[in-house]
C-alpha cells in the first residue's frame, strides 16, 4: 500500500463518522425512550419521523437497558453516554451486543473486557458467543410427529 501522507487523516476520519453514528443512535435512543414513556406509543412517532420503527425501537431497548435510574431526564444525559465516555474505544455495537446478556452488571463487566482488550464489534460478538455457549443452557424444544419424525431444537437465550 503506497502511503500519500494521508492515511492516517482518513483513519481519523472514519473514527470520527464512527462517532457522529454513535452520537446520533444514542441521541435517537434516548428520544425514543422519553416518547415511549411520556406518550406510550413510539410506532406513530417513527413513521412522523421517517424513521425505521424497528431500529428506533431497538436504540429505545439499548438505553433502557443500561439506565440505572429511570424516570430522570434522558435526552443528552443517559446512562449510555456515561459509558461511551468511560470506555472510549467502545462503539454503540458493544452496547447493543452486551444488552443482549439481559443482565446489566453482566453487560458491565463483558464491556470492561472489551474495553480493556480493545475488541473491535466484530471480536467482542465472537467473545460473547463464548461467553453463552459456557453459561447458559439451551432450552430444548421437542417436535414428535407421532410417525417416526422427532425434531429437537436447542435455542441459546
Amino acid at each position: 500500500m503506497s502511503d500519500n501522507g494521508n492515511y492516517e487523516t482518513y483513519v481519523e476520519a472514519l473514527r470520527t463518522s464512527a462517532g457522529l453514528q454513535d452520537e446520533t443512535r444514542i441521541t435517537q435512543g434516548e428520544i425514543a425512550a422519553v416518547i415511549a414513556s411520556e406518550y406510550g406509543t413510539l410506532k406513530q412517532a417513527a413513521i412522523d419521523a421517517h424513521i425505521e420503527y424497528k431500529t428506533l425501537a431497538e436504540y429505545r431497548r439499548v438505553v433502557e437497558f443500561y439506565e440505572i435510574l429511570p424516570g430522570r431526564n434522558l435526552i443528552g444525559g443517559s446512562d449510555v453516554r456515561r459509558i461511551m465516555a468511560t470506555f472510549d474505544t467502545l462503539r454503540w455495537t458493544h452496547l447493543r451486543l452486551a444488552a443482549s446478556l439481559r443482565d446489566y452488571e453482566e453487560a458491565m463487566d463483558a464491556l470492561t473486557v472489551a474495553a480493556n482488550e480493545a475488541q473491535t464489534p466484530q471480536q467482542f460478538k465472537r467473545y460473547l458467543a463464548r461467553l453463552n455457549n459456557g453459561h447458559r443452557k439451551p432450552s430444548r424444544y421437542v417436535v414428535d410427529n407421532g410417525r417416526g419424525l422427532r425434531i429437537t431444537i436447542e435455542r441459546y437465550a
